[in-house]
This record gives structure tokens, sequence and C-alpha cells, in this order.
């Protein structure tokens, strides 16, 4: 079975999401893979803009898996937020499948993190990676 991967090199934008959207009119499904909400993109679909920074391009098309990896950080506050923007726009969201493996992102993980740094820097900066936080990844159990 054949597959395309679409995969950045750069920090910024290089029209990975566009290209993805593109492609995906003829894939069975399009799956992102790794990251976080922290970064997104912006597709424009028949006219109407789209930001999107969770949610996989292939879901403005109905017909194809849209599959967020294990390979993401799923914020589940950001992700029903994205959703629910798409949504009102009229996109349906039942083609999006999320990975059981995938670690769930809460806020309280940064004040976990931040709590004892707190005198050097402000909570804002503090941003944790996976490694830093890896005992405390909660799993999405389905």
């Amino acid at each position: 079975m054949a597959g395309i991967v679409v995969v950045g090199s750069q920090w910024g934008d290089e029209g990975k999401g566009k290209i993805t959207n593109f492609i995906s009119q003829k894939s069975d499904m399009v799956v992102r893979y790794q990251g976080g909400n922290n970064a997104g993109h912006t597709i424009y679909v028949d006219g109407q803009k789209f930001e999107l920074s969770s949610v996989p391009s292939g879901i403005f098309n109905p017909n194809r898996l849209a599959v967020i990896g294990n390979g993401c950080v799923v914020n589940p506050k950001a992700l029903l937020d994205e959703l629910h923007e798409i949504q009102k726009k009229g996109v349906t969201t039942e083609n999006l499948r999320i990975s059981d493996r995938a670690p769930l992102f809460f806020h309280i993980i940064c004040c976990l993190i931040a709590w004892p740094m707190l005198r050097k820097v402000t909570a804002r900066l503090v941003q944790p990676d996976a490694v830093s936080v890896q005992h405390i990844w909660i799993r999405l159990l389905v």
C-alpha cells in the first residue's frame, strides 16, 4: 500500500496544510502524526478561512478519515474549541479519530512544572516539553 507523507523541515509557514488539504482529495485518510496545538496553519476552503492547530486538514473532506496520531499532544480544551469553530462554519467532524495513545495535556501540568520555578520566570514563559513531563501525561482510554 503506497502512502504520501508531507513533512516540513522549517519552523515557519511552509504551506504544509495547504498541500495536505490538496493531496487529501485522493487519499483515504489524513493523519497528523506529531506536534501539539502551539502552532497551526490557515486553510481557505470554499472561500472560508480556517485556522487549525490541532485538527488535521483532512477534516474538510467528509469522505476521508482525519486522524490525530499518537505522536500528537492533545489539549482537550483547545481541541474542543477548534472543533466548535469549524462546526460553526458547517464542517462535519464525524470523520475525526484520535489515537488512544495520544497523550492529553492539561494546563495544570504547566502549573505543576512552573511551581518550583516561579521565582525565576513567569508562568507564561514556561512551556513544558514531552521529556520534562513524560511522567505525568494522561492517556486517553477508549
